[in-house]
């Protein structure tokens, strides 16, 4: 018998989508008031991540404050970045952003950043003539993994080494290309003054989980898990409603391959329930206090 623990939040693009400065802090206060009063009927089964105006740092951090202490959230959603006025686009990784993430660390809870539409103007020009690479094909990993090697060779782990953030589907392919960009990253440190102080490769280790995809896929999760340790690694599911073509229990929509799960890690499934168990409490403290959830339960946690 599976148990839940769902942690919900706005769809995509949520408040990223909303180019007003004024109107974008509006619509997430009271979208995140709205949830709260969904949420606190059965806290045992559903959680939630924050929406977030990111126009402003402080504005977001005091959002974000306000969610976590005063409504029992588990963390921030950030759906890439932020378009503003006149197509703008504005990322997170500059010090104009330290404020947000220092009030990240001081409240101990994750930023989950999840991929987004383009903006016309970014769609236009890089998916006008081959529109079949949008979405999740190419457009979103290309679009995400961007930003989190912003994040990471603008210094913010190193301004705040115990930010933590999660990014889904396999880190956006991020991992599989280590050896190639760190190689890079250190020839630019000595000859473009790269900001960063360590490899990308360790800022997986230390401030960066990921979680697995819809799109499972057994010989690339046995890669993952290899490169990484299961402990940097949370399964989950983002749509119940596609269904996956293998053995086993089946949710909504979803056939759960969790045979296939527990022949790659190579684990018996409660020592890899364990395991993936521990990791997602150290990324949610707030499942301390929830009876352990299943390997489903915390499969749904964080996409």
């Amino acid at each position: 018998m599976f148990s839940f623990q769902m942690v919900l939040s706005l769809r995509s693009p949520g408040i990223q989508g909303i180019s007003d400065p004024a109107e974008a802090v509006s619509k997430a206060f009271e979208a995140n008031s709205l949830l709260a009063s969904l949420v606190f009927n059965n806290t045992r089964r559903f959680g939630a991540f924050a929406a977030l105006s990111m126009h402003n740092a402080s504005k977001a951090a005091e959002e974000l404050r306000r969610t976590v202490e005063d409504l029992g959230f588990l963390g921030g959603l950030i759906y890439d970045y932020q378009q503003g006025p006149n197509n703008s686009t504005l990322f997170y990784d500059g010090p104009d952003y330290d404020a947000f993430w220092k009030t990240v660390t001081e409240l101990g809870v994750p930023v989950y950043l999840h991929p987004r539409v383009n903006i016309p103007a970014i769609f236009d020009l890089l998916y006008k003539d081959a529109p079949w690479l949008g979405g999740a094909a190419q457009e979103f990993t290309t679009t995400l993994s961007n930003h989190v090697l912003r994040l990471c060779a603008n210094g913010v782990f190193d301004r705040f080494p115990t930010a933590q953030v999660a990014v889904g589907h396999m880190g956006e392919r991020l991992p599989s290309d280590f050896y190639r960009i760190d190689g890079t990253f250190d020839r630019w440190k000595t000859t473009v003054g790269l900001p960063m102080k360590r490899k990308l490769s360790d800022y997986w280790q230390s401030n960066i989980h990921q979680t697995s995809s819809t799109y499972f896929s057994t010989p690339l999760f046995r890669f993952h898990r290899e490169l990484l340790g299961i402990g940097r690694i949370l399964f989950s599911l983002g749509r119940l409603s596609l269904r996956i073509n293998c053995p086993g229990k089946r949710v909504g929509g979803q056939s759960l391959c969790l045979t296939s799960v527990r022949s790659s890690l190579g684990f018996t499934l409660s020592t890899l329930g364990g395991a993936v168990v521990k990791s997602a409490i150290i990324v949610l403290p707030e499942l301390s206090s929830i009876p352990t959830p299943s390997l489903l339960g915390v499969g749904l946690l964080c996409n």
